[in-house]
C-alpha cells in the first residue's frame, strides 16, 4: 500500500511541476460542452489517463485486486458502451462504477464524482470514444503487468 502511495504522489508531483501536456495538444482543445462533458468538468483528461493507469498497475502490483477482475470488470464497460442503442447518462454510468467496483476493482477519481453524479444527460459520442479508448488502454496495461509476473 505504501508504494501504491508513493507512485501516486509522485505522478501527481511530477504533473504539478511540469504541467505535462500531450505533444499534439490536448484531446479537448476545441470541443464544446455538446461534444464533451468530460472535457468541461476534468481539465486535463490526458493527464488524468496516465495517472489512473499508473494507480491501477501499482494497485495490481501490490495486490489489492486481481487481474482478472478488472479486465472482466473493463470488458464490461467497453460491451455496454459499444453494445448498447440506450443512452446511457454520465452519472448512471459513473454509479455503475462505484456499485460495481468490488472490493476496488477500478481506481476512481472522487475529485469529479461530485460533478459527474449531477450528469443526468446522455454520454456523447465523444465522450463514449475517450471512455473506450483510456479503458483499452488499462486494459493494455494490466495484460502486461500479468505478463511481467508470470515471466518472473
Amino acid at each position: 500500500m505504501k508504494k501504491l502511495v508513493m507512485l501516486i504522489l509522485s505522478a501527481i508531483l511530477i504533473f504539478a511541476l511540469t504541467s505535462c501536456k500531450m505533444e499534439k495538444g490536448s484531446p479537448c482543445e476545441g470541443l464544446t460542452a455538446d461534444e464533451s462533458q468530460i472535457c468541461q468538468i476534468i481539465p486535463n483528461p490526458e493527464n488524468v489517463d496516465l495517472l489512473l493507469r499508473l494507480a491501477n498497475v501499482a494497485a495490481l502490483k501490490s495486490d489489492l485486486y486481481r487481474a482478472e477482475d478488472a479486465l472482466k470488470f473493463i470488458d464490461t464497460i467497453i460491451q455496454t458502451l459499444e453494445g448498447t442503442s440506450v443512452a446511457i447518462s454520465y452519472s448512471d454510468l459513473y454509479n455503475y462504477f462505484v456499485d460495481n467496483a468490488d472490493p476496488m476493482v477500478f481506481i476512481i477519481l472522487d475529485e469529479y464524482g461530485d460533478s459527474l453524479t449531477k450528469l443526468k444527460i446522455p454520454i456523447t459520442k465523444t465522450d463514449i470514444g475517450f471512455i473506450i479508448y483510456h479503458l483499452k488502454r488499462q486494459k493494455v496495461l494490466i495484460q502486461m503487468a500479468v505478463q511481467s509476473d508470470e515471466g518472473r
